[in-house]
Formats: C-alpha cells, sequence, structure tokens
C-alpha cells in the first residue's frame, strides 16, 4: 500500500509531494491479534519491501502469528521516490569508468574529489528533495506509519542502521514507544563523527571475532 503523500519537508506542507511504498504482511493469528510490528532492514536503504515479500512468513514468527508486520522502503530509496544522480544510464556508466577502489594517496585524493563531483550531480538532478531525506526524515515517517496503523505506541524492529532509527526515534518520541528490538546495534555518535570513524566503529567488532578465531585456533 501506499500511504498519501506528504509534503517533503516539514516547512511547507503544501510543497513538493513525495510517495513512500509500504507493505503489511497480516498476522497469522487474526483472532489473538495484540497490534503491529513495524520493521527497518538497515542499510542505510535496504528495502523493507523485499524483506517482507521475501520473509514475511519468518518474520510473523516472531510475534507468534500475533503482529500484523509492516515495512516501508525509506524516502529515496528502491520504490520511495528514489535518489537518481544521472540523467542516464550512459551519463553514469560514463561518470565510473575506469574508477576503482584507492590503494594509494593519490588515488584517494582523486577518489575524494570524485565523491564531491557525484555529490554535486545529486545535487543538480534532486534538486530541494535532497534536503528532506536524512535519519530524522525517515524517523517522521516511521512515526506516521505508526499513526496510520492505528497504534498509540510503537512496536519496532531495527536491523543494523535501523538501529539507529530506533534510536532517534526513542529519543524524538520517548512517550510514543511501547518496545523495540535492536540487532546489530550502531553506534550512532561513532556513525556520524567521520567517515573515518564509522568504518573503524563497524570494523571493531570484526576484529574482535577475528581475533577470537585466532586464539581458538592456536589453543
Amino acid at each position: 500500500m501506499r500511504p498519501r503523500p506528504r509534503a517533503a519537508g516539514l516547512g511547507d506542507p503544501t510543497g513538493q509531494q513525495i510517495e513512500r511504498a509500504v507493505i503489511r504482511h497480516a498476522a497469522s493469528r487474526p483472532e489473538e491479534r495484540i497490534g503491529t510490528i513495524v520493521i527497518n532492514p538497515g542499510g542505510p536503504g535496504d528495502t523493507g519491501l523485499g524483506q517482507v515479500r521475501e520473509g514475511g512468513d519468518e518474520l510473523d514468527a516472531w510475534g507468534d502469528g500475533r503482529y500484523d508486520i509492516i515495512s516501508w522502503d525509506p524516502r529515496g530509496t528502491h520504490a520511495s521516490s528514489p535518489v537518481n544522480c544521472f540523467t542516464s544510464e550512459a551519463k553514469a556508466a560514463e561518470f565510473w569508468e575506469g574508477v576503482s577502489i584507492p590503494s594509494t594517496p593519490a588515488e584517494a585524493e582523486g577518489y575524494t574529489q570524485l565523491t564531491a563531483d557525484l555529490a554535486g550531480r545529486c545535487g543538480e538532478v534532486m534538486g530541494p528533495l535532497l534536503s528532506h531525506i536524512s535519519t530524522a526524515d525517515t524517523v517522521r515517517d516511521l512515526d506516521r506509519l505508526r499513526e496510520l496503523a492505528g497504534e498509540e505506541t510503537i512496536t519496532y524492529v531495527g536491523l543494523s542502521y535501523g538501529t539507529v532509527v530506533g534510536q532517534m526515534y526513542a529519543n524524538l518520541f520517548p512517550e510514543r514507544v511501547r518496545a523495540m528490538l535492536l540487532d546489530g546495534i550502531v553506534d550512532p555518535v561513532a556513525y556520524t563523527t567521520s567517515a573515518e570513524t564509522r568504518v573503524a566503529s563497524n570494523a571493531a567488532s570484526t576484529d574482535e571475532v577475528f581475533a577470537q578465531f585466532l586464539q581458538l585456533c592456536f589453543s
């Protein structure tokens, strides 16, 4: 289903409209239904529609069949007014031709300029919409889903980056939280400090697990 379009930004409710694509998997035990679970698979930008379409029955079992399962494609992704930084596939292919992961300081400097050029192209193609695609906007969309589902408080599952969405929701709307399950928790401070800090934070647990693996191999 698609909720009634809302303005891209809060400052002008009569301004440009975008759509959010939403999916619902009905509770398999409707006679014992408790409410609705809203799920964000993370990414940021993974498709909630795909997650529910491919795994609806498994997700239904998380709530013992007593919850409707709702998810969505966050604004700017997949079926929800997706961001496109190029006017054609040919333009995209031309831009990325010969580009590879940098392995030297000189290549890294060139790649930095490339990403700046990409950001400029995104702004040229998408215009003011980019100013209204953020985690805070996603959180407000999440609260709108709660409202559309007829729930006074939210029951939420956030995976990976979806844990940032959940943490921000709990800070913005603490009185509207019924229950949350956050799996693969992302540190929002480390995530937003810098790209380097974000990568180091994401890799820290991997390094720890690998160190334990090596210890087991040599013990």
